[in-house]
């Protein structure tokens, strides 16, 4: 394969796209602050001061706050500091921090250790993130090409190519580049983003699977592919629980899959991740007890009911809002995934032009039922979703795989009725909905663009900690402590500890002291600010002895009348007075 082939092009413009919006916004936010948090202190720690700790005589406390409370004076853990509502795994951020020491090891031959450059080390830890998610779109779309060999729709012919890449995975891929949350996303630590990763992986296996069930088990393909749906179930996302059970009976429907068959592969694969996993997390959650994260989520969000405190949407948000935004106009490709309405307008024009000159020609049926085992699952995901009140859009990442191909099976059939046939030309309506879908297809990268746009300015709290360091670097301070305060809005809107670190390695000889007094309880009341020489805050006015020396800007709208994005100061830097002179 050429480097200008149509799947090279599409593979190269998702990662181009993904690597594209880490750069513009590199700083991260209160969803991905776990996470984040971890990666840096698995990178930089270890589990060593794990073990220590839970060896040592103060941490041996019956009880999860004297313990977590015991831990936090003992490791240098930010979670133990920060816990947060409910413990996430440490799965991801250990992966992450392991593929960090990896390309650490690699480059300290040549005299560069990545742990002296935090901020490049933090860009590093989401950028091979990119590239797990990356790799897991193209191994799903070389799965569509697989199944549209082997296993061919009936309206394919058997001249179809039986080795080249096909155009419905490229589809899928230019399609998922275009929009704006899936290339957005791809690099972010959310647990949404790791589960959705698995999902791909899946999926792909899903589609290799083949049509006719087996009278001796289940097949190599969807046997996997139930382990990784329970995996990341068990492990990154409770949720995804709906979506096993939307999956398991579309394969129960398929008998590609019996329920002793899904109650075996289930019961074992929960029993292994189990065992796997609750040591890690137990160990470095140091509650004094067993912890299984997701387990927790799920009984902290079903039976006690708790997602409902941040916020509720109304039944019908993920249809009306979440999806459309989500996907833009490419979301009027889907129903194109089973609707024969390409065909039906080619057909039509076709006979209007050219009567049929023998009466047994027989009528296109309106439906396509050969990918519905794979869509039905998606909408019946985001139905049974709709029914909790809590909404948000990244609950839906696990899905829009499953809704990308279906886009590209609608563009993929577009595409087939305008290509001309030997005995009759291309149909002018045929050709002008294939444009038409590709102007869907564009509108919606050109939306995507405004939307990074936009969201560039959603990070004002590590801007300001960037700032505020120049500022101090700049000052000619060669000695002595910067005592920094991080509000609440700095801390969940872009401030992380990869960022601290490199403005305390940013000037040498200063020793820089960091705190988040109030944000566990969201207070943003400072005690005593005199204790502090620089303060990171919302308020527009400086406490009494302090001066405002810069100002980051978030908030962000975007005026479509103007053309422009309007900002707002929105994260102070206040410094005390004389502090410079000091």
């Amino acid at each position: 394969m050429t480097f200008f082939a149509p799947r090279t092009l599409c593979q190269a413009l998702l990662v181009a796209v993904f690597t594209a919006y880490l750069y513009a916004c590199p700083h991260s936010k209160v969803e991905e602050s776990f996470q984040l948090q971890a990666t840096h202190d698995m990178y930089y720690y270890g589990v060593r001061p794990a073990f220590a700790s839970l060896f040592s005589d103060n941490n041996r406390i019956r009880g999860t706050s004297a313990a977590l409370a015991a831990a936090a004076g003992s490791a240098p853990y930010d979670h133990l500091q920060y816990p947060g509502v409910v413990p996430r795994t440490f799965v991801g951020p250990l992966l992450l921090a392991a593929m960090c020491h990896a390309c650490r090891l690699v480059l300290l031959p040549w005299g560069w250790d990545l742990s002296h450059h935090p901020w490049l080390l933090q860009l590093l830890a989401r950028f091979l993130l990119l590239t797990l998610h990356a790799h897991a779109w193209f191994r799903m779309a070389r799965a569509v090409d697989v199944r549209l060999r082997n296993y061919p729709p009936r309206q394919r012919t058997s001249s179809s190519p039986t080795t080249a890449p096909t155009r419905m995975g490229n589809y899928l891929l230019l399609i998922s580049a275009c929009q704006f949350h899936v290339p957005f996303y791809a690099s972010r630590m959310l647990p949404n983003v790791f589960a959705t990763v698995v999902c791909l992986h899946v999926y792909s296996d899903w589609l290799r699977a083949p049509v006719q069930p087996s009278s001796v088990g289940p097949h190599a393909a969807i046997r996997k592919a139930a382990i990784g749906l329970v995996t990341a179930t068990g492990v990154f996302r409770c949720d995804l629980i709906l979506l096993l059970l939307t999956v398991g009976l579309s394969w129960l429907w398929q008998r590609q899959l019996t329920v002793r068959q899904a109650l075996r592969i289930g019961v074992a694969t929960g029993i292994v991740i189990l065992c796997v996993t609750v040591p890690i997390d137990s160990l470095l959650w140091q509650q004094g007890t067993l912890v299984w994260p997701e387990g927790q989520v799920f009984y902290y969000n079903t039976f006690l009911n708790k997602s409902s405190d941040w916020g509720v949407s109304a039944w019908h948000w993920y249809w009306t809002s979440a999806l459309p935004k989500a996907m833009l106009l490419t979301a009027l490709l889907v129903p194109l995934s089973i609707l024969r309405l390409p065909e039906k307008l080619d057909y039509w024009e076709r006979h209007l032009r050219f009567p049929p000159t023998t009466p047994s020609e027989v009528a296109i049926s309106w439906l396509d039922q050969s990918w519905a085992p794979f869509l039905w699952p998606a909408f019946g995901f985001v139905a049974l979703y709709s029914g909790l009140g809590h909404k948000e859009m990244r609950f839906l990442f696990p899905v829009l795989p499953l809704l990308n191909l279906a886009a590209a099976i609608g563009m993929d059939r577009l595409h087939k009725a305008a290509l001309p046939r030997k005995d009759k030309p291309a149909t002018k309506t045929a050709r002008l909905a294939y444009w038409g879908g590709m102007a869907a297809v564009a509108v919606t990268l050109v939306g995507s663009v405004a939307f990074t746009a936009v969201s560039q300015s959603n990070y004002p709290g590590g801007e300001a900690l960037e700032r505020l360091a120049r500022h101090v670097g700049l000052s000619h301070v060669e000695y002595g402590t910067v005592r920094v305060h991080i509000d609440v809005a700095s801390a969940m809107t872009g401030v992380s500890l990869f960022g601290q670190r490199a403005a305390s390695q940013s000037t040498p000889g200063v020793e820089w002291i960091f705190d988040k007094s109030g944000y566990e309880e969201e207070n943003n009341k400072v005690s005593n600010s005199s204790t502090y020489t620089h303060m990171l805050s919302e308020s527009k006015v400086p406490p009494p002895g302090f001066h405002t020396i810069d100002a980051a800007r978030g908030q962000p709208r975007l005026c479509l009348r103007e053309f422009r994005i309007e900002t707002h100061d929105t994260i102070f830097v206040f410094e005390k007075e004389g502090w410079s002179t000091v």
